[in-house]
């Protein structure tokens, strides 16, 4: 397998890669330390600030790479900012199965909020000398990079809280999510009329095939208060596949995982868990809920490594449906 990891400067994609390295054994190559390579010993004129030229004359050595790998049947990372996002025209179809891209993308709030600690740990496994970072150019960057990876339908790892705090298994578990034809995870921070229509859609779905306990009324009464809580709770995220169709969401509350629900074509297929793996790695969730007439969900959260602390007779509205209170084992 060929994973090409790519984003802005200061994402994290040597630490992933030199992480990939130690858990899997994989052996990769940073793309600078190419460019260096061939800008020290001068078998090019290009200097280290002609990036619009560095792209399309490292990347012709780059895919070259990949096919060798490829031919002699190798795993290979390769981390660096110089992968176009065109990258599949220059593979057969063949050769692009074999092949697993991700782009890693701080968010704007992301940024902002934690600025003083990515000029902390930029050198944190390069030193980087005088390398100066500015906010508004990294925003920009990663805010490009996000647009180009929807526009060429590419998969990528959205940093919207904190950084994920074991980041392989985050991209293990990304990368079996878009085997199974997920896109990608979305953290939505604009959240239009049309999106939220379709969360409770979802909602609807996941509910008639899980929540047999709860009556038709029941769900007329609750339906506008999912849409309010959909519009409302801090930290919302989506999984889509490949044609951009919403196949699940959760919503995150400080340490809480406050929903979770997935569209029935895509239940039990890894889903569930692969959004509950990346709230506790990304959003560092300690707490869920779940209805005591729901075995299922319950046995699916002891699963995930919950286990139960107390019990509530009346759920948050009042009602009586008789709520278990979880919380992460350590």
């Amino acid at each position: 397998m060929i994973i090409l990891i790519s984003g802005a400067s200061h994402t994290g994609k040597t630490m992933l890669a030199q992480k990939l390295l130690e858990e899997y054994h994989y052996p990769y190559l940073s793309i600078d330390h190419l460019k260096m390579g061939l800008i020290r010993s001068k078998q090019t004129t290009l200097t280290p600030e002609d990036d619009e030229k560095l792209t399309p004359y490292l990347w012709g050595i780059i895919k070259e790479i990949i096919k060798t790998a490829l031919e002699n049947k190798q795993n290979l990372i390769i981390e660096g900012a110089y992968i176009p996002f065109t990258w599949k025209e220059d593979f057969s179809n063949e050769e692009a199965a074999h092949i697993r891209f991700c782009c890693l993308i701080m968010s704007q709030d992301y940024i902002l909020n934690h600025f003083i600690e990515i000029q902390k740990y930029a050198s944190i496994i390069e030193n980087r000398k005088n390398d100066k970072i500015h906010k508004e150019l990294l925003i920009e960057e990663n805010q490009n990079n996000l647009a180009q990876c929807k526009e060429h339908r590419h998969s990528c790892i959205v940093i919207d809280n904190t950084y994920p705090a074991d980041i392989p298994l985050l991209v293990r578990n990304f990368f079996h999510i878009r085997e199974k034809s997920i896109q990608h995870i979305v953290s939505q921070h604009q959240r239009p009329k049309k999106l939220v229509l379709e969360l409770g859609e979802v909602w609807k779905q996941s509910v008639a095939s899980t929540h047999h306990f709860l009556t038709q009324k029941d769900k007329e009464k609750l339906y506008p208060l999912v849409l309010n809580a959909i519009k409302n709770v801090p930290f919302l995220l989506t999984a889509q596949n490949e044609e951009d169709e919403l196949l699940g969401f959760m919503g995150i509350e400080n340490d809480k995982l406050e929903m979770l629900f997935i569209h029935p074509k895509a239940q039990k297929q890894g889903l569930g868990k692969s959004l509950v793996e990346h709230a506790k790695n990304a959003y560092r969730i300690q707490f869920v809920d779940v209805n005591e007439e729901n075995p299922d969900a319950f046995a699916f959260y002891r699963k995930m490594g919950f286990t139960q602390f107390a019990r509530s007779e009346y759920d948050d509205l009042g009602n009586h449906f008789p709520l278990l209170h979880l919380k992460l084992e350590k």
